[in-house]
């Protein structure tokens, strides 16, 4: 008659067992992994189909420091690099140039209007903007004068859009003051903003009005584009 051996307890010595650094870790990745959804609802749930999406390309349109006369051509310094850190040689740069008045010449000078009213086609669009990067991830825009007679200070416009295969663009506007001589003279309106109807635009604007039998008082400066005051 066979014999059944029944193994009812086992002893053993204790064993070390490191289960916990790899809990900690698997739960660490859950996390990080639950939060980024969480994070891509809320910025979908905030913005719709117009939500803005992290960008993984850098641009950086850079014009020069100081305005440059109308006689002079426009450049502009393009620099495209991925956000890891490699150029973004080779990708292509699309965009388009304005033609703008700039009144408010001056920033330090908040409410002086300079240049002449009067005159005309000093806001039109310029060239369209197609070029490569660069091996360096860069490349230079230039916009030919076109604009030698004007008297009144003027900016030159660059929007342009950095392109990635399977991406989104990155788009960037830089503006190029043009100041038609080293010193203009400015006008600031001493009397109240109204709401007036502006009939070609067929809109509501503000400008500066003089109340019936008031009286119109202005002043005026001559400066610099740093918005240093010059004598006359």
């Amino acid at each position: 008659m066979s014999r059944q051996l029944m193994i009812a307890e086992v002893l053993s010595q204790p064993q070390a067992v490191s289960w916990l650094p790899w809990a900690v870790q698997y739960f660490f990745f859950i996390g990080i992994a639950a939060c980024a959804a969480l994070l891509a609802c809320v910025w979908r749930w905030r913005g719709g189909d117009n939500a803005a999406h992290l960008e993984r390309m850098a641009l950086n349109l850079t014009a020069q420091n100081a305005p440059v006369s109308p006689a002079a051509d426009v450049s502009f310094a393009v620099s495209g690099a991925y956000l890891y850190g490699a150029p973004a040689s080779g990708n292509s740069l699309q965009g388009k140039l304005f033609l703008r008045p700039l009144r408010d010449a001056v920033p330090a000078l908040p409410g002086f209007q300079f240049g002449d009213i009067a005159e005309e086609n000093l806001s039109r669009s310029l060239d369209e903007v197609q070029t490569t990067l660069d091996d360096r991830g860069h490349a230079e825009v230039t916009a030919a004068s076109q604009w030698q007679e004007s008297r009144s200070p003027l900016q030159v416009i660059l929007q342009a859009s950095l392109l990635e295969s399977g991406g989104r663009p990155v788009t960037r506007t830089v503006r190029q003051p043009i100041w038609p001589a080293e010193t203009l003279p400015g006008i600031r309106p001493e009397f109240a903003l109204k709401e007036v109807y502006d009939y070609r635009t067929d809109s509501t604007i503000k400008q500066p009005v003089v109340d019936e039998n008031g009286t119109a008082a202005f002043e005026i400066v001559y400066a610099d584009a740093k918005g240093e005051k010059k004598a006359v």
